[in-house]
């Protein structure tokens, strides 16, 4: 090559002389981690990295505490309806997951993720079969719909603006909905 020498003796590269630079946070790829694209027609894109992918520029990722609980609340019906009324629209169909944007979510503290971790889990392990998984992803909806403190109103009209949603699916997260107020939520 005609600059080799001079890309090997340059300061700003990373392991290897052809690397552009060093990555500073190498490690956390191999971390859990939560995913989302950068762009995307679907929406709640959030993925639960625990086997140490790693990402290109088109990617986030989100490291640290919580993980599961997080992964929960990003990818629910409300947090969805919320992004798409505060994030930067590109055509009909596409949303653009800016990371400032996704930083400054408010999202409730809570002091245990032990039934996010389940339910996220179980969704998982359901898709990796390519099987429906939505009967716990409505279990999350409406666990999150509680956590903000939604009235059953104002659920069911965050509910209505999701035009795809199947009225089974809609009578789900409102019946799980009730559940939890009722102390009657379970797996």
């Amino acid at each position: 090559l005609q600059y080799e020498q001079k890309l090997i003796e340059r300061q700003d590269k990373g392991y290897h002389w052809s690397n552009l630079r060093n990555c500073t946070y190498f490690e956390k790829f191999e971390q859990p981690k939560i995913i989302y694209p950068e762009t995307t027609v679907r929406r709640s894109e959030f993925f639960l990295d625990t086997e140490g992918f790693y990402i290109d520029k088109t990617c986030f990722m989100i490291t640290g505490e919580k993980l599961y609980y997080l992964t929960a609340v990003l990818s629910s019906k409300c947090i969805e309806w919320y992004l798409e009324t505060e994030l930067r629209l590109l055509g009909k169909n596409s949303i653009q997951y800016s990371k400032q944007y996704i930083e400054n979510v408010p999202v409730p503290d809570i002091d245990d993720e032990v039934i996010y971790k389940k339910l996220i889990n179980k969704v998982q392990l359901i898709k990796e079969q390519k099987l429906d998984s939505s009967k716990y992803e409505n279990k999350i909806d409406a666990l999150v719909f509680h956590l903000y403190n939604l009235t059953e109103s104002e659920m069911l009209q965050v509910l209505d603006s999701f035009k795809e949603l199947s009225i089974k699916d809609r009578n789900q997260i409102q019946n799980e909905y009730w559940n939890i107020a009722n102390n009657r939520f379970h797996l």
